[in-house]
């Protein structure tokens, strides 16, 4: 991402930076080179995450599956106590609720991180958004540099996309690069 941003390839810089953020959701350094190379690429008007986002950025998917399982565990665990001690009331109810709600969690932040990680960036200074995929199809829009959208297909050198604002189309995969 570095050699990236100094060579001026901002949208090939800011792959990079959401490739290592995938990993370190919360390391400061690789949140301020994105948003440097954010900067650098013209995106002032940064696309707010949703709640969703904001959750699964919260672990990495390692660390929420980490968190699904223990979940899991936790409450096959309680369960096979209370069956074999016969044990009765709120207090055991409780935990094994505790410990599903746990596993719940786990497996949401693991389904919104990886959710994430359908994106692509747009690494062209401006790629058209086609309506079919084959370079002679008609436009739809533009892309610019450094744009994120998610990734709905891919067919050979084309990926069909969705953009924030909801548009959908073809762009060439020369000018995007999937996350994945």
């Amino acid at each position: 991402g570095n050699a990236a941003y100094a060579a001026k390839k901002y949208g090939q810089a800011i792959w990079h930076y959401e490739r290592a953020r995938q990993t370190s959701p919360r390391d400061a350094d690789i949140l301020q080179n994105l948003s440097l190379a954010q900067k650098a690429a013209g995106m002032l008007n940064r696309e707010t995450p949703t709640l969703a986002e904001r959750f699964g950025s919260l672990l990495s998917a390692e660390g929420w599956v980490l968190v699904a399982c223990l979940g899991l565990w936790a409450s096959v665990a309680t369960l096979l106590v209370i069956v074999m001690m016969r044990w009765r009331g709120a207090i055991p109810a409780g935990v094994l609720l505790l410990c599903l709600f746990i596993f719940a969690i786990g497996g949401a932040g693991a389904v919104n991180t990886l959710a994430a990680q359908q994106n692509g960036i747009v690494i062209a200074d401006e790629t058209p958004l086609l309506l079919a995929p084959a370079s002679k199809s008609p436009s739809a829009g533009l892309l610019v540099e450094g744009q994120s959208a998610r990734v709905l297909d891919l067919m050979k050198d084309y990926a069909r996309v969705c953009t924030r604002d909801g548009k959908t189309g073809w762009v060439s995969l020369a000018d995007f690069t999937p996350l994945f």
